[in-house]
C-alpha cells in the first residue's frame, strides 16, 4: 500500500476485519487485525514508522534494487490455525508434523501458544496435506523440507505460508516428540541426496506445549532462570533470546519476546498448565 488512502480503499474492498502487515519483516512486528476504517487511520501511520526501525529493514544492502518495501492489506482468515513440518521428495508429499495454534486473538499476534498432537480429525489432516502438496507442486519443489502454515477458514484449509526450511522456536522438537519426524534430519538428508525415511503424519501419543516468553515492554535489567525450570524433565526446549540491554517493546511499538519454553505432559492441559507454571518462574527485572 503506498499511503493510507490506498490502504483505506483496498480494506473496503475486501471487507472488514482486515490484516495490515509489512512486507519485510518476521515475528508479527507490526501486523494488525483492522475493524473498520478507524482502525486503518490508527495503525497505518504506526506501522509505516515502526517498520523503517526493523532489523529486517535496516540489513537491506545499499544500492541494490529488491523490489518494494512497504505495507500490505489482506483479507482475514477466521479460523484455527496449524503449523506443519512436510517433505517432497520425487513428487510425494508427506506431512511429518502437525502443531495446533491455540493462542486466543486479538488485535495484534503477539504471544503464541502452541499444542501438539493436532486437535484435527483424519478428514481434515487429508485436507491440509491436499493444500500443502499443491502448493508445493506450484513452485516446482521435487526435493525438499517444507514448513507451512495453515488456517481453517469456513470449514477449508487456506495456505497462510509456506517455505523451503524446518520451522524454527522449537517447532522441530515438536515434531520429533509428538509425531516421531525430525526435520532436520530430513534436510540433511535432503541436502545430500539421500531419501529421508519418512511417512505420514502418524502422532506419537505424547502431548506437548510451548509458549512464547512474553514480558512488559522496557530495558532488559536481568533474566533470572531456576533451577526449578532449567533442570525439569518437562522441559524439552528452552531458549532465552534477550539478554541485559536489550530494549523489549511490545504491540504496538514492536513485538519482542525474552524467549521460548516447551513442555511435555499427559494431556493437552496438563502439558499447557506446565508451561504455563514454568514460565511464571523465570524471573524478568527491566527498567522504564
Amino acid at each position: 500500500m503506498p499511503d493510507l488512502d490506498a490502504a483505506l480503499e483496498a480494506a473496503g474492498e475486501f471487507g472488514y476485519p482486515v490484516i495490515l502487515k509489512p512486507t519485510l519483516g518476521a515475528a508479527s512486528n507490526f501486523v494488525f487485525r483492522l475493524d473498520g476504517p478507524d482502525d486503518v487511520r490508527l495503525r497505518f501511520p504506526q506501522a509505516v514508522e515502526g517498520i523503517s526501525r526493523m532489523s529486517w529493514y535496516t540489513m537491506e544492502p545499499e544500492g541494490v534494487d529488491v523490489g518494494p518495501h512497504g505495507l500490505l492489506i489482506e483479507s482475514f482468515l477466521d479460523g484455527p490455525e496449524f503449523l506443519t513440518e512436510s517433505l517432497i521428495w520425487d513428487d510425494e508429499v508427506y506431512v511429518g508434523s502437525i502443531v495446533d495454534r491455540v493462542t486466543v486473538e486479538g488485535a495484534t499476534f503477539d504471544d503464541d501458544v502452541h499444542h501438539a498432537p493436532t486437535a484435527l480429525g483424519p478428514e481434515q489432516v487429508a485436507a491440509v496435506h491436499r493444500v500443502i502438496a499443491a502448493a508445493a507442486r506450484a513452485q516446482g519443489l521435487k526435493r525438499s523440507v517444507l514448513h507451512a502454515e495453515v488456517r481453517f477458514h469456513r470449514g477449508e484449509p487456506h495456505l497462510l505460508e509456506i517455505a523451503v526450511r524446518p520451522g524454527g522456536g522449537g517447532l522441530d522438537y515438536f515434531a520429533r516428540i509428538s509425531a516421531g519426524y525430525c526435520p532436520i534430519k530430513a534436510l540433511m538428508d535432503v541436502s545430500r541426496g539421500v531419501r529421508p525415511a519418512a511417512a505420514h503424519y502418524h502422532p506419537t501419543g505424547v502431548h506437548t506445549a510451548g509458549t512464547c516468553l512474553i514480558s512488559e515492554p522496557g530495558r532488559v535489567e536481568q533474566i533470572t532462570v531456576p533451577d526449578s525450570v532449567a533442570k525439569s524433565d518437562r522441559v524439552f526446549f528452552l531458549k532465552v533470546t534477550a539478554k541485559p540491554g536489550d530494549l523489549i517493546k511490545r504491540p504496538p511499538h514492536g513485538n519482542n519476546i525474552l524467549g521460548f519454553l516447551c513442555t511435555t505432559g499427559s494431556s493437552r492441559d496438563d502439558a499447557l498448565g506446565a508451561a504455563y507454571d514454568l514460565a511464571g518462574q523465570i524471573d524478568v527485572r527491566l527498567s522504564v
